[in-house]
């Protein structure tokens, strides 16, 4: 009899035990959130005249990411095909965005852009920019002709012609080429050399006819290139005359 009495005992709790965890309430479910992270955390540029650097918009939540704006840049910095606002980021996706630094002068920017979502966790997310330009170089030649007039054989005459950067960033002469005699270059610079931004670089030619008719014409060109984007080559035209008799220079 007491050992039935154990028995009945031991069911009773077991099945009070099951009716009371069938009825006691659950354990909450933890709610699903976005959870940002960008990268890279800033973005530098560097010295550049013009530049594209990329970074990563990721969400580690478990909920879908918003982001509402993206604001903050002005010129020199501008979003390369910005988006459409607002954009979504499923959970463990990512959205990768282009930034473009263009300056045409050799100054530091730096701007901050702001990202705007929906992660209750954080503030709106902060990307500091930064880059210096390089400036754009501008070549202007004057004068763009040199007329010797006429000159003796066996003598001479020289005229200089300017070189000048009227842009913003340094101007490289990479080469100076095409003279052939009677035209030479008068101590002619070593190469490639540089002219800053306002600067300029005053070149000699000279022009010495040594044999020829009683008067003959001479015409040639010198070929200046550089690394201005838009004017190079940029070409000096040269004319003169050999004559027997006095020279008339012009």
């Amino acid at each position: 009899m007491k050992l039935i009495s154990q028995l009945w005992f031991r069911l009773l709790f077991a099945v009070c035990t099951a009716l009371l965890a069938s009825c006691a309430p659950g354990q909450p479910a933890i709610p699903a959130t976005p959870d940002i992270n960008v990268t890279p955390f800033s973005l530098d540029f560097g010295v550049t005249s013009e530049k594209e650097l990329s970074l990563a918009i990721q969400n580690t939540g478990s909920a879908d990411l918003i982001i509402n704006n993206l604001s903050g840049l002005a010129a020199p910095f501008n979003l390369v095909a910005p988006p459409t606002l607002p954009f979504t980021i499923s959970p463990g996706a990512q959205q990768v965005l282009m930034v473009r630094f263009t300056s045409a002068t050799p100054d530091f920017s730096s701007q901050t852009l702001i990202i705007n979502h929906n992660d209750a966790d954080e503030n709106a997310s902060l990307v500091p920019l930064s880059g210096t330009g390089l400036g754009t170089p501008d070549i202007n030649v004057t004068p763009l002709a040199l007329n010797f007039g006429a000159v003796g054989y066996g003598q001479s005459v020289e005229l200089s012609f300017a070189i000048q950067n009227t842009g913003t960033g340094a101007l490289t002469i990479t080469s100076l080429s095409g003279l052939a005699a009677p035209f030479s270059l008068v101590t002619p610079p070593m190469l490639p050399f540089a002219i800053s931004a306002g600067a300029q670089q005053v070149l000699t030619v000279r022009f010495a006819p040594t044999q020829g008719g009683f008067f003959t014409r001479f015409s040639d060109s010198l070929v200046i290139n550089s690394d201005d984007p838009e004017e190079s080559p940029t070409s000096i035209s040269l004319s003169g005359a050999g004559t027997r008799g006095l020279g008339f220079p012009h």
